[in-house]
Order: structure tokens, then C-alpha cells, then sequence
């Protein structure tokens, strides 16, 4: 008798009654026996087919005898749970991999060692608040030595008018009989002779230089002298110069400059102004410049200055004998009726 060839099929498992609920000790998947392939030389080919998962269910087993009214149940023993699985060693790396994972190690390290060192970007700092602080004080006090100067100036120039004003109405208070003069005080005067249109005003100022005392050294005569001989002064503030401050002032030394200017000036009014300032100081030597002036006068005004000066020459002259004669002479020559008039007064009776 021959045997039955033996094959090889895989254990097929207990599927439960049709109808009931799954137990919880069967799983998710049960490998099935395909069915053999005719060309196939090894046998059926397993293929695995999902089934539903199964919810446990507790069964109650009767355990012991029945009694009056029930029954006692017993609910089943669970099998131990299988020990949880430990943690899976590694499997051990191939050798190609292992050389694969040197050399990239390696070249990673090579890399990192000639990789240049990030720039470091400098962080600025913060900016203190002490300058600031110092800065903004040393403004202000800035500002405000600015302001303190400005006040400053606009007081001292409040003072000084409140001065020139009280030194203008000192002058012409008739008891004052000499006026202290700085040499600011003497160039404001100066100024104002050339600048004051009120003749009111002006008056006061010639009153003040008529009377003046210079306080340090200031030469006051020279300084009146040089604005009466100025070409650029106009004419009517040399007049007041000449007979309101020249000639009370009485100085002696503005005789030469007197008489350059008297010989030379083709302005009968200034030319009048100055042979009076002159004639206090006028001597012999002056005696034939004004002689000529009397020859040549243009104008009765003039004219009587020079025979004033000629007069006061005479009196205090050691030779006004022949300075009459003199007079004489021209007297009996000239033609010019004028001259003769004027000759006749300087004579006398």
C-alpha cells in the first residue's frame, strides 16, 4: 500500500462558533492557507486577511451548588498578561555603512576646523547721560551769560544818558561856572555838535564845552578847535564853535591855528566868528593881517570885526604910534570910501 504524499500546510486556527463575540485572546489578523497555485513548486502561498478586532466579553461560570432563588456565579480567570517586550538591541551597523559613517565624521570635521570664526558684528555702545547733561547745562549757562550781558549793556547805556542828560542841565544853570569833562563826556559832545538838530539842545552842548574841565588830560581846546576847522563841519556849527565855545574859553594857544584859518577861509560868516575869537590875543604881530582883512572886506559884518581887532591891538600896543601913522597913510592913498570909513574909526577924533 502506498502512502499519501505529505505537504506541508499551515495550522489553521480555531475560529469561534458562528453567532458568538469575539474573544479577547484572538487578534487582529490570522494568517489564512491560500489556496495552492498549480504552477507553484513549494506549496501555498500564506496571505494574511484582516479581521474585526474583538471585544473582550466576561462569561460567568457557575461554581458552586444552586440554591433557593439563584445561583452563585463565578467570573472567569483571565490568563496572565505576556511580559511587555524590552527595548530591542540595535542591530549591529554593516561594515560599509560603519566606513560610509567615518569618513562623513571625518570630512565634517575637517570642515568645521577650516570653516572661518563668524565675524563678530560689534554691538555699540550706549551712549552715556552725563555729557548730555553736562552739555545741555554748559547751553544754558551759555544762554543765560548772554542775556545777563545784554541787560548788563542796556543798563550801563540807561546810565550814561541819565548822566549826559544831568551833565547838559548842569551847564546851563547860570550858578554853574565849570563842568568835569571825561573824554567819553567830551566825544559825546563832539558828536552832538554835528548830529543835534535842536538848536535848543545844541546850545546846551556849547554851553558844556565853553565850560568844560577835562578829568584826564583830554585837551578840550584842541579837540574844539580841530571840529571849528574841519571843512566837512557845516558851516553854521563852526560859527556856534567859534563864538560860543572859542571865544569864552580864552585860550591863547588857538591863536596860530586862528589865524591860518582867518588868512585863508573865503566864508565871511566863519571868517567873522574867528577874528573874535582871535582879537582877545591878537597883538602886534597880527596887526597887518588884520589890516589886509579891512582892505578886502566883502561885508559890513567883517569889516567891523577887523576894526575891532585893529582897536584892541592899538590900546595894548607899545608901539600904537606908529601903527596909527601907518592907518594914516592908507587913509590919505586909498580910493575905496568903505576902507576910508573904516580907517577913520580905528583912528579915532
Amino acid at each position: 500500500m502506498v502512502a499519501p504524499p505529505s505537504t506541508q500546510t499551515m495550522p489553521q486556527p480555531l475560529l469561534p462558533p458562528e453567532g458568538s463575540l469575539p474573544s479577547i485572546h484572538t487578534t487582529s489578523v490570522h494568517p489564512v492557507a491560500a489556496a495552492a497555485s498549480p504552477d507553484s513548486a513549494t506549496g501555498p502561498i500564506p496571505v494574511a486577511i484582516p479581521v474585526a478586532e474583538a471585544i473582550p466579553v466576561a462569561v460567568m461560570v457557575p461554581t458552586g451548588p444552586l440554591s433557593a432563588g439563584g445561583s452563585a456565579l463565578t467570573p472567569p480567570r483571565r490568563p496572565p498578561a505576556p511580559p511587555a517586550p524590552g527595548p530591542a538591541a540595535a542591530p549591529a551597523p554593516a561594515p560599509r555603512a560603519q566606513a560610509t559613517a567615518t569618513r562623513q565624521a571625518s570630512a565634517a570635521k575637517q570642515a568645521s576646523a577650516t570653516r572661518p570664526a563668524p565675524t563678530q558684528v560689534p554691538v555699540p555702545a550706549r551712549p552715556s547721560k552725563k555729557p548730555m547733561i553736562f552739555s545741555l547745562l554748559a547751553t544754558i549757562l551759555a544762554l543765560l551769560a548772554v542775556c545777563l550781558y545784554f541787560v548788563y549793556q542796556k543798563i550801563e547805556v540807561r546810565k550814561r544818558e541819565d548822566e549826559f542828560k544831568a551833565l547838559l542841565t548842569s551847564a546851563v544853570d547860570p550858578k554853574t561856572t565849570e563842568v568835569a569833562l571825561k573824554k567819553t563826556d567830551l566825544d559825546r559832545l563832539i558828536r552832538s555838535m554835528i548830529t543835534e538838530s535842536n538848536l535848543g539842545e545844541r546850545q546846551k552842548v556849547t554851553k558844556s564845552l565853553a565850560l568844560g574841565k577835562s578829568t584826564d588830560g583830554e585837551n578840550i581846546d584842541a579837540r574844539v578847535l580841530e571840529l571849528a576847522l574841519d571843512p566837512q563841519t557845516p558851516g553854521e556849527r563852526r560859527e556856534e564853535l567859534f563864538r560860543e565855545v572859542i571865544v569864552p574859553r580864552k585860550n591863547p594857544e588857538a591863536l596860530p591855528s586862528l589865524m591860518n584859518f582867518i588868512r585863508e577861509s573865503k566864508d565871511e560868516a566863519c571868517l567873522y566868528s574867528a577874528i573874535l575869537a582871535a582879537t582877545p590875543y591878537a597883538g602886534d604881530e597880527q596887526f597887518s593881517d588884520f589890516l589886509n582883512i579891512l582892505k578886502i572886506a566883502k561885508n559890513d559884518q567883517t569889516r567891523t570885526a577887523a576894526e575891532q581887532a585893529l582897536i584892541a591891538i592899538i590900546g595894548k600896543s607899545q608901539n600904537a604910534a606908529g601903527m596909527k601913522k601907518s592907518l594914516t597913510d592908507q587913509y590919505s592913498t586909498t580910493a575905496n570910501p568903505d576902507l576910508q570909513r573904516s580907517l577913520k574909526k580905528v583912528l579915532g577924533p
